[in-house]
């Protein structure tokens, strides 16, 4: 019988080390060139995969939900395509036309009515495929470079801080949809002058005319793309540039013909409000062209060091600049040593001046140097020419770190030899990712995005303005009135409010919440200067003016000033006879002044108006009980527990139902109420004074000793 084989032992070790070895080799021999495209993709997804649980945030709702034409759906495409960008939310004179985006938000929310998340999941997946398509055409134009490094520049621009308003803010699709087109458009361009496919001309300038009508500014292209024919091309035949810029030309000219049936014209810009560009807080051309200037130096200086970011540039975020200023000279140096050196650089066809007269071309039409437009500086206007920044860093890097790569060189061993490429680009994403990452969280709604960004930008009257209109929403409404949390919520505006007035009084809005929170807190005063000085501010586009009067006439009545919070409600009657509250205070008004009948009319009208209104009812009481009438009155306090009132309000109504009752002789009735009151303010005078005396009213005097005692402990 043949001897058993001894079994041999295996060093675990050993297996270990060779299976370590095996993915080594596994990824290096990987083919990464393959998949960079889905890679970036990929990345795109992930970065932005926090905003897809995020509300409507700005003027996500002026596109989208409270939009009269794109809530009707699919069926409101024709009438898109034929008015203004936000004809359905703006009644005023507009100079943008974008339906493409437009378009898109109807068929959304065709499928899903005021669900954000599929706007969101949109604006993910084209930033997704913009990405892909992006490495795709870099691939075309650079064919001499290694992959990595048009990787590198793809991935910068995904990763890019700048784009997180693009992205998260669902109305940015016009910003997403304009750069993939234009992608899609220098590709197709490309491909004609690189393979003489005649038919490419044609679908490059449909692709051109799609981006322009996502965002006007990508007619721009119109000088980008002969340029990008000249650098990336070896075609010697002149035809193929006029043949191409005869197209681009067309394609311009359809847009405009498209755009002037629209909006009526061809350029239709409002007059700028400084409120919006405080470029034109000054009528010298020479300081608004010194601070375009700035402007220009600050989008370069946001490319590089992209914090903190802000959705708002508005008025007092970047001061008008003269000649003199540091800004200024600073700006322009950087802005000429850029342009000699792309121009010095422009018959070599250097791949970085390309990407720097990309930068410039592209960034002109909203840089306010040519023309004054409607803001002063915004992130997403730097979201097509940063990709002409990506490319001339990452260039730039290339040559500075002397890369050196073969098309045979393992994906290892590129980053081995290139230490400091890698090195460099792989601490600018980290950095980059983490700011994008939590950039994105700012966006969740309006309230978060107006807390963060009025610390992130103090000197925005708007950041400023938007967060107190954002805690009045979200934190002091909901708020009964005498809460203590309304109340300190209430200082916080008056705070911020009061900074943003420091930059702007003409800010009707903001003296509108300054007076209301003056009034909560019951300094009437200042409610009442707030008032007197916010009226000037008005005009005939702006809402909620009766509310305003209401808060005026409540305002001068607290102060004592019967005859002008008569004046004041009667204003806002004839401005609109609908508002409850503001027949509740005009019938408050005359009832003080012992006019009963107009009081009865009044407080009839706002019940009428709204039943459900505490103040009303308990207006109406003290109107009945003033002429007499104590069992329809206290019919009317009745009413308030029940309506949800402030607690101020409740203990008035029960003092009063009491006092009813005391007058009827009906004491136990009486004391009951005043009990109620205590239950809620132990410290109420008025119930203790009332109790008192209607003990002594019962010939109960050790009763009222007692009360009377107890109210002269109250301080």
């Amino acid at each position: 019988m043949a001897k058993a084989s001894k079994q041999q032992k295996v060093n675990p070790a050993r297996v270990q080390t060779k299976t370590i070895k095996e993915i080594a080799l596994t990824f290096t021999d990987f083919n990464f060139e393959k998949w960079y495209p889905f890679i970036i993709a990929l990345f795109g997804l992930l970065l932005y995969a926090n905003t897809l649980t995020h509300d409507y945030v700005l003027d996500d709702e002026t596109v989208m939900a409270k939009n009269k034409i794109v809530t009707k759906g699919i069926s409101a495409i024709p009438e898109i395509m034929l008015t203004a960008y936000r004809a359905g939310s703006q009644d005023r004179q507009e100079s943008l036309y974008r339906p493409l985006s437009v378009v898109m938000f109807a068929i959304e929310w065709q499928l899903s009515p005021n669900k954000p998340f599929l706007g969101h999941l949109i604006n993910v997946l084209l930033y997704a495929l913009t990405g892909f398509l992006l490495y795709k055409l870099l691939r075309k134009w650079f064919p001499d470079k290694h992959s990595f490094v048009l990787f590198a520049i793809s991935i910068l621009f995904m990763a890019h801080p700048l784009h997180t308003e693009v992205v998260a803010n669902i109305k940015s699709r016009d910003e997403i949809l304009g750069l993939l087109f234009s992608i899609l458009s220098l590709n197709a361009f490309y491909e004609y002058a690189a393979k003489n496919n005649i038919k490419q001309v044609l679908l490059g300038t449909v692709y051109f005319f799609l981006a322009m009508l996502s965002k006007e500014s990508t007619v721009t292209l119109a000088a980008a793309i002969p340029m990008s024919l000249f650098f990336f091309t070896k075609t010697e035949n002149n035809k193929k540039y006029m043949y191409s810029i005869a197209a681009l030309i067309v394609g311009v000219v359809l847009y405009f013909i498209l755009r002037k049936a629209a909006i009526g014209g061809l350029v239709t810009f409002n007059k700028v409000s400084v409120l919006n560009n405080s470029i034109v807080g000054t009528d010298n051309k020479f300081d608004q062209f010194a601070t375009a200037i700035v402007l220009v130096g600050y989008y370069i200086l946001l490319f590089f060091f992209p914090h903190p970011l802000s959705f708002d540039y508005s008025l007092n975020s970047i001061p008008v600049a003269t000649f003199s200023d540091a800004r200024f000279l600073i700006s322009a140096l950087v802005i000429i040593a850029l342009t000699v050196y792309a121009l010095l650089n422009l018959k070599k066809k250097n791949a970085i001046a390309f990407g720097i007269l990309f930068f410039g071309i592209t960034l002109s039409i909203v840089s306010n140097i040519f023309v004054i437009i409607e803001a002063t500086l915004a992130e997403r206007f730097l979201y097509l020419p940063s990709l002409g920044l990506c490319i001339a860093v990452i260039l730039t890097l290339e040559k500075t770190t002397k890369y050196t790569a073969d098309a045979n060189f393992s994906f290892l061993s590129v980053l081995q030899k290139n230490k400091a490429f890698t090195v460099v680009l792989a601490v600018i994403m980290i950095l980059f990712s983490l700011k994008t990452f939590t950039r994105n969280l700012d966006w969740k709604d309006n309230f978060t995005l107006f807390s963060a960004d009025k610390d992130h930008n103090p000197n925005s009257y708007r950041n400023l303005s938007g967060y107190c209109n954002a805690l009045f929403g979200k934190k002091i409404m909901p708020l009964k009135d005498g809460d203590p949390q309304k109340l300190e919520y209430c200082k916080e505006v008056i705070f911020y409010t009061n900074k943003s007035l420091a930059i702007t009084q003409d800010n009707f809005g903001a003296w509108s919440l300054l007076t209301y929170c003056y009034l909560q807190l019951k300094d009437y005063p200042q409610a009442l200067a707030s008032y007197e000085t916010g009226i000037k501010y008005y005009t005939d586009k702006t809402p909620y003016l009766d509310n305003f009067y209401m808060m005026g006439a409540n305002a001068y009545y607290y102060s004592g000033n019967l005859s002008k919070a008569l004046e004041t409600a009667k204003a806002g009657i004839a401005v609109t006879d609908t508002n409850a509250l503001l027949w509740n205070s005009y019938g408050m008004i005359s009832s003080e002044l012992n006019d009963l009948k107009t009081a009865k009319d009044a407080l009839t009208k706002s019940l009428q108006l709204d039943s459900t209104s505490a103040d009303t009812w308990y207006n109406m009481g003290n109107f009945y009980a003033k002429t007499g009438d104590y069992m329809t009155a206290i019919s009317c306090y009745n009413k308030v527990p029940s309506l949800n009132p402030a607690d101020l309000t409740s203990v008035n109504a029960f003092n009063n139902t009491g006092n009813c009752y005391a007058v009827l002789k009906q004491y136990d009735k009486a004391l009951e109420f005043y009990q109620r009151v205590l239950n809620i303010n132990p410290n109420n005078k008025d119930a203790i004074r009332n109790m008192a005396v209607t003990y002594t009213n019962t010939g109960n005097t050790a009763k009222a000793q007692e009360y009377n005692s107890r109210l002269q402990s109250i301080p």
